[in-house]
């Protein structure tokens, strides 16, 4: 998507999200840091913030950065798993889910317990995490994101911050959401299960499959 696409598309979502708050622009904007001149220049598309700016906005105000940008990356995610994960359950006796759900808790651990472990990578190095776990090289990688290789190098290394048209390419080619992607930089918990984003999509693919083969072979439903 070209820049001038997602700009317009996070100015419209955010004043959406400021207008469902009931907050004028001064109020927002104060709250965020910025002045009124730079919130509006964001919602009419005029211009759009870097990554330091963006998050300030979803840690002021607990918006989610999917939120903000929806729209934007229509390739399947981690979102679309652990949907069918929560619809594989439901249709399961309370006393069968539990055990299916201790199950998947001791299956979990255990993948948390494995080399690289997400959750104590920064943004830099779970950037560097998924490429390597996608079985792609820096210089793959960085074409596909329309970058240097020297440019991916300073984002894995944390030297520098991606833009947004570089996250939003990264989404794309690991196929997972900008709140699983920008989760280390996230100053507010909005997971039921915080370990959920510190799991590979393969695993979490695997926890699906998991939770859909004991569902089929070991509950009386």
């Amino acid at each position: 998507m070209a820049e001038i696409e997602y700009r317009i598309l996070f100015g419209q979502n955010l004043k959406s999200f400021r207008e469902s708050l009931g907050e004028s622009r001064t109020r927002f904007a104060s709250d965020c840091g910025f002045s009124m001149y730079t919130i509006q220049n964001y919602e009419i598309g005029r211009k759009s913030p870097n990554l330091e700016w963006f998050l300030q906005i979803c840690n002021a105000k607990k918006v989610l950065p999917s939120r903000l940008l929806c729209g934007v990356i229509s390739t399947p995610t981690e979102e679309v798993i652990l949907q069918e994960l929560e619809t594989c359950l439901e249709s399961v006796k309370p006393s069968e889910k539990q055990r299916i759900m201790r199950l998947l808790d001791i299956w979990i651990d255990c993948m948390l317990d494995i080399e690289p472990k997400l959750c104590r990578a920064g943004l830099g190095e779970r950037i560097r995490i998924l490429r390597v776990n996608a079985g792609l090289k820096q210089d793959d990688l960085a074409d596909a994101c329309k970058i240097s290789v020297s440019t991916l190098q300073g984002y894995e290394s944390g030297q520098c911050d991606p833009s947004i048209s570089a996250l939003l390419h990264l989404c794309r080619v690991f196929q997972v959401s900008l709140d699983y992607l920008l989760y280390p930089r996230l100053q507010w918990e909005f997971l039921r299960d915080s370990r959920m984003f510190q799991l590979l999509p393969r695993q979490m693919q695997a926890l699906l499959q998991s939770a859909q083969y004991l569902k089929s072979n070991f509950v009386i439903l």
